[in-house]
This record gives structure tokens, sequence and C-alpha cells, in this order.
């Protein structure tokens, strides 16, 4: 079975509910949540493997400075970012993060899933991770930074 991974550089009720949402899909993958705060040093980080997926999330710019430091510790992964509003992206240092996809609490963390889905089941078809950009993946099948304010989803929206 594959793995997602989960970091936060702090933890929240933003990020609490970001693991709860990718602990409903079910499409073949098992979410491993690295303690927050931890800076991979839990044992939990010991199950990362070069080109695993794994989701960031960076709640204000405190996180995001905190994730930029780590930034050498995930080179190798297939990073995904979560950040809590669209408005963040207007500071471009997220990009020095070099995710494949940029999804936003407030507004497209809905396209998430089909991104996921894509992505799990192209390795499944090839029996390998894919690679960034080769043809028929779902790195080169969608843009590297999704900027799109599509109001799917609300960080505070209670169940």
């Amino acid at each position: 079975m594959k793995k997602l991974f989960l970091y936060a550089a702090r933890d929240s009720a933003a990020f609490r509910h970001l693991e709860s949402f990718l602990h409903r899909l079910s499409f073949g993958f098992r979410l491993v949540t690295l303690p927050p705060g931890t800076r991979f040093t839990s044992p939990l980080s010991l199950e990362l493997r070069s080109s695993d997926p794994l989701v960031l999330y960076a709640g204000n710019d405190e996180d995001l400075d905190d994730l930029l430091r780590l930034r050498d510790e995930y080179d190798s992964f297939r990073v995904l970012l979560v950040m809590r509003s669209c408005d963040q992206a207007n500071d471009t240092r997220h990009r020095l993060l070099t995710p494949r996809m940029v999804f936003f609490l407030d507004t497209n963390l809905r396209s998430l899933p089909h991104y996921l889905r894509n992505l799990f089941r192209q390795a499944a078809c090839e029996g390998t991770a894919p690679a960034e950009g080769q043809p028929g993946t779902a790195a080169a099948a969608s843009p590297r930074f999704d900027f799109s304010c599509h109001p799917h989803f609300h960080p505070d929206h209670k169940e």
C-alpha cells in the first residue's frame, strides 16, 4: 500500500482538519502524519522514501519560514503544499519549497483528492513512483502551481 505523508511546522486546528480530510479519502494509500514540529526526527520519519508524496501545511508566514529552513530535508520527496489561504500566495517564498502543486484550505482543497488519485493510479500502473514531468503522469498533466480560487472548502467547516 502506498503511503502519503503529512507534516506541519506546528500543530493547529486547521492542520488537524486537513488531517481528518485526508483520512476520509479512500483510494489505496495509508496516511502517515508526522508529529508537527518534530523537524523530521520522529521514528515515523524513517518510513519516508525518496519520491514519496509529502503534504506540507503552512498556516501562516511563521510556518512557511520553518518549512523553508527544513527544505533540504525533503528535497527528494514529491511535495504538495497546503496553505491556509490563497492570500498567502502573494508571498512567492513558498515556491522555494518546489511543490508540485499548491492547495489552499479556503478555496481549492477539494481538488487535492483528484490530484492524489491520479498520482497513486499512475504509480500503480507503472509499478514505480512517477518521475516529475514524465509524459502521462499527474505531474506532467497538472500545472506546477495552482492559484485558481474556487470556493469549495473552508477550514472552519464543522462536520
